[in-house]
């Protein structure tokens, strides 16, 4: 699992084109000229843009009924280079704009912009295919989701786990998206991996943190039959994700034996749940994981899948164990080291 998150883009600026003097062989040309170019020089290009293409269409319309008059020719030459120009400076602004509104975190307002500003690049990439508007256009696209993610990040650090699974499921969104129209490289799918991953943390520590429901779910027991959450429902439950291969998770079983001998009779339910079979855990081989998985270890035992893994948080090291309480809600997570402490919430809440 990555611990950063990369754009793999680089921001290109335009640079700004050759302007030529025209030779205007028109009057309402040569005045609408004028008028373009102070609105350029005014950053108002959208509208210098407007003009720049009615100069092209006058000068069009000269050249069908004088096609070898030079003044026609050099001054639509420059109309039309100073209308790319204008209309590239336009979704370079827009794009700035979009960069404002991601820093101030208004991510709606970011997201639309960056969007323009794409479609922007797009319909100047119809025209001429220019290296620094391909390279802006597919900035444009990926930067809703990975400064989403970004922030998701920071609000992670800061403990605002909700906030944080929300933007982290809405930069996952974004970067998909980005996908479905630039395709499969290799930068856009880690971050959706490191998102994907962090969106679970930061979720089941938002429902840990508030005492959620236990997320549910049915697995199949070493012993082949199936176990569901809600069969023990009023019950104390301590739910175990572990590994055959664990050396911690072995010295941990025989805690988790005395745990249940001594409190099963007064409502306390063990779960073990292997993450053996699970492909980023599994480092046995098959018959390993049969032979091993044939020891009588006192209380349900469960095959767990990729599902579990996220519902319950992503966890990044075993064991962990995680109490539930009579009602089903999460009651507290612990570890291997804190087993005097996960004895005393347990007596505390039987």
């Amino acid at each position: 699992m990555k611990n950063h998150v990369k754009t793999g883009l680089r921001l290109f600026v335009l640079a700004a084109l050759l302007s030529i003097t025209p030779v205007v062989h028109s009057d309402e040309a040569e005045s609408l000229e004028q008028q373009a170019s102070k609105l350029s020089r005014e950053n108002q290009f959208e509208q210098a843009a407007e003009l720049y293409l009615k100069i092209s269409e006058i000068c069009r319309a000269g050249l069908a009924s004088d096609p070898e008059n030079t003044g026609y020719k050099r001054t639509l030459k420059n109309a039309d280079t100073n209308y790319l120009y204008n209309k590239g400076q336009r979704a370079y602004l827009k794009m700035k704009e979009a960069e404002k509104a991601a820093d101030r975190s208004d991510f709606d307002a970011a997201s639309a912009e960056f969007e323009q500003a794409a479609s922007m690049y797009l319909e100047l990439l119809k025209i001429r295919d220019e290296k620094a508007w391909k390279g802006n256009y597919e900035y444009c696209l990926d930067q809703p989701g990975y400064r989403m993610i970004r922030y998701a990040e920071r609000l992670m650090k800061e403990k605002k786990y909700g906030p944080a699974s929300d933007y982290f499921r809405k930069g996952m969104e974004a970067t998909r998206n980005t996908v479905k129209i630039l395709g499969e490289r290799k930068g856009f799918l880690q971050n959706i991996e490191y998102a994907n991953h962090f969106y679970s943390v930061s979720r089941f520590e938002d429902q840990l943190e508030k005492k959620f429901p236990a997320p549910p779910f049915q697995l199949e027991s070493f012993s082949g039959t199936p176990v569901a959450l809600s069969d023990f429902s009023g019950k104390i439950i301590l739910l175990e994700f572990w590994a055959l291969w664990c050396p911690a998770c072995v010295e941990a079983g025989a805690e988790l034996k005395k745990l249940y001998s001594k409190y099963n009779q007064k409502g306390l339910i063990v779960l073990a749940v292997s993450v053996d079979k699970i492909s980023d855990w599994k480092k046995l081989s098959d018959d390993k994981i049969r032979d091993r998985s044939k020891t009588d270890y006192g209380y349900p035992v469960l095959w767990g899948t990729q599902q579990v893994m996220e519902d319950y948080g992503n966890f990044e090291a075993i064991p962990v164990f995680i109490l539930i309480d009579r009602q089903g809600n999460l009651y507290k997570r612990f570890f291997s080291d804190e087993w005097s402490l996960l004895e005393n919430e347990i007596e505390g809440i039987l």
